[in-house]
């Protein structure tokens, strides 16, 4: 009964951790999506205010130079930024929830005896796995 009631406390924690997790993702592309857009309309009118700008001063092919080095940095810059998604603090207390929900099922299930059985068998194994040459 008691495995039963913990698997059932896994699955509930598992089910939040899913829930969250896609809403914040689900977020994060509607954001990702806007700020897409605004950025490139933003972008082009950036790219034609500093090609008039650096007119008097550099030719045409330092001058895309410029912006393409520009273009770069901004670039690395935003990538860094948007690759540091993480779990929030409730999706890992629910994964923490989950794991020690399956782990007491798991004990439960099996008797403490066949656990000690396996790991004495387990150390038996690596002393005669360990022959000496």
């Amino acid at each position: 009964m008691r495995a039963v009631r913990l698997a059932a406390i896994a699955l509930e924690a598992e089910g939040a951790r899913i829930s969250l997790g896609a809403r914040r993702w689900g977020r994060r592309a509607v954001f990702g999506a806007v700020a897409a857009v605004a950025g490139i309309a933003c972008f082009a009118v950036l790219h034609l205010l500093a090609w008039h700008a650096l007119a008097p001063s550099l030719m045409p092919v330092p001058r895309a130079a410029v912006l393409a080095g520009f273009d770069a940095v901004l670039a690395l810059v935003c990538g860094l930024v948007a690759s540091r998604g993480s779990e929030t603090q409730m999706e890992q207390e629910a994964r923490a929830v989950r794991d020690l929900a399956l782990s007491g099922a798991a004990t439960s299930l099996v008797p403490p005896a066949l656990i000690q059985a396996f790991a004495i068998g387990r150390v038996i194994a690596g002393i005669i796995g360990r022959r000496p040459r």
